[in-house]
């Protein structure tokens, strides 16, 4: 084997056109042109080996050697070198990168138990994918294959990112026409934009980061054979958020739920780009308290993390949804954080008299809910009175901040406050012969008439409820606006 020093002074490899120098093992993956073996270099180094003809995609091929020689990053699997083996018939491009002893983390999903890894290391596995994708973005890549198979572990459960087959360089230039890219990757995984054959960038990518994380939350994989996040045609392949709240295990962190849900939004302007994930898992991962683990649970590798002993106070100002009727407009608030209390003051005066209790309002967070439907808003369903409140940060940045510091304090263990026993709701839907909905509203913090009969019900309350029939919509705004008329 010879060697080339890059400029940056690591080692590039070609490996000699010589079988003889590469000893083929089993087979532990496969792609939709290749086949990829467990191999040896010379008797002494262990290698994965991507065998793949040249008669079939030859671009793809040519275009992966040619990132893979470009990209260097510690979060990418190290690519040793290639060579062409003219003496197979029909000729072969042998692929030769790093072997990875741990997996994939598709593996991991297979186990379908929480016990096999910790949660401190599904945010590590995150981390390390979200790093190496920003990596990828930052040098103008598209990876357009992102799934939990591409994602492989070595043996301290740490991730590299690999498979380049579909990545590409995206176009830059303003002399240049913007072309629309083709239709790859794996459909599990691919954005609302791909599928629907409109013009696409870096953040199809995120998405799929998004479903990886839905993945982790829930411990199973993405298919459309067992139905696990399965979208359809008829809601324009949009994620159902729904479903996905309804699998994850109660376990799963807050804040890793919620920039899933943020990350497979179906606009792809709502979507964080890839440094804002990286930069929400690096908060996750200095702030996340595991729950107690027996000793039968625990892994052998265990990735280190800094404990908080408290819960962080934040405060600032943001915008809060108002609504009288069907006017709603959004006026500044002053919000305070203080151990698990939310306060919020409409003037300045008012916050100076904190200490005396002057709030317009406070919040029991931890018998809130959280929600976060947008880059730059949020939403706490207070259940025990039946009331919801929306929140605006001015940037996605500072949504992010506050967001991450109330999924800790929410995460932090208490007793929840329970729902009132009242629960007139259900006997309202059934009334309207729609009882099929109880369990929705239920679970966004209906449970008694006495929100509906304040602020009605408009459309963002039916996005939020899930319900997306026209004449079920129509029916409980009616039913709604004549709760608030009777009173």
């Amino acid at each position: 084997m010879t060697t080339n020093q890059t400029d940056d002074g690591t080692m590039k490899k070609e490996v000699p056109a010589m079988v003889a120098a590469l000893t083929l093992d089993q087979v532990i993956g496969h792609g939709a042109f290749s086949t990829v073996h467990k191999g040896m270099y010379n008797s002494t180094m262990p290698v994965a080996i991507k065998r793949q003809k040249v008669t079939q995609a030859s671009t793809y091929i040519n275009r992966e050697l040619a990132l893979l020689q470009e990209t260097n990053h510690p979060r990418l699997v190290q690519h040793i070198g290639s060579c062409t083996c003219n003496n197979l018939t029909p000729p072969e491009v042998w692929i030769v990168s790093e072997y990875m002893a741990g997996g994939d983390v598709a593996q991991i999903l297979a186990l379908n138990q929480e016990t096999h890894v910790t949660w401190v290391q599904c945010i590590q596995i995150a981390l390390d994918a979200a790093q190496a994708l920003a990596y990828l973005h930052d040098q103008g890549i598209i990876h357009r294959d992102i799934k939990s198979a591409n994602l492989l572990l070595d043996d301290k459960m740490r991730c590299k990112l690999g498979d380049f087959g579909m990545a590409r360089r995206t176009e830059t230039g303003s002399h240049q026409p913007k072309r629309r890219m083709s239709l790859c990757g794996t459909d599990a995984y691919m954005a609302p934009e791909m599928y629907i054959s409109e013009e696409y960038d870096e953040r199809a990518d995120v998405f799929s980061l998004g479903v990886v994380l839905m993945e982790l939350g829930c411990r199973q994989q993405a298919s459309h054979t067992t139905g696990f996040m399965q979208r359809w045609p008829q809601t324009q392949f949009r994620v159902n958020l729904d479903a996905f709240r309804a699998q994850k295990l109660s376990t799963c962190p807050p804040s890793l739920a919620l920039l899933a849900e943020s990350c497979v939004a179906f606009e792809p302007d709502e979507r964080p780009v890839a440094r804002e994930v990286v930069e929400w898992l690096e908060d996750l991962a200095a702030t996340y308290v595991p729950l107690a683990e027996s000793s039968a649970t625990k892994v052998a590798h265990r990735i280190p993390t800094t404990k908080p002993t408290q819960p962080p106070t934040i405060q600032g100002t943001l915008e809060r949804k108002s609504r009288r009727g069907f006017i709603r407009w959004w006026a500044p608030t002053n919000v305070i954080v203080v151990d698990t209390t939310l306060s919020a003051f409409r003037s300045t005066k008012a916050l100076d008299a904190t200490k005396h209790g002057h709030a317009d309002f406070t919040l029991d967070l931890r018998a809130c809910t959280l929600h976060h439907p947008s880059q730059r808003r949020f939403v706490l369903v207070d259940a025990a009175a039946a009331a919801k409140h929306e929140f605006q940060a001015s940037s996605a940045e500072e949504c992010r901040k506050w967001v991450a510091a109330l999924c800790t304090i929410m995460a932090a263990p208490a007793t929840a406050a329970t729902a009132p026993a009242d629960n007139d709701v259900s006997t309202w839907l059934a009334r309207l012969e729609l009882p099929q909905y109880a369990a929705s509203f239920q679970a966004k913090g209906f449970h008694s008439l006495a929100y509906l009969r304040e602020t009605g019900l408009v459309d963002e309350d039916f996005f939020m409820l899930g319900i997306d029939d026209a004449q079920h919509q129509m029916i409980l705004a009616r039913a709604a606006s004549n709760l608030q008329n009777a009173d």
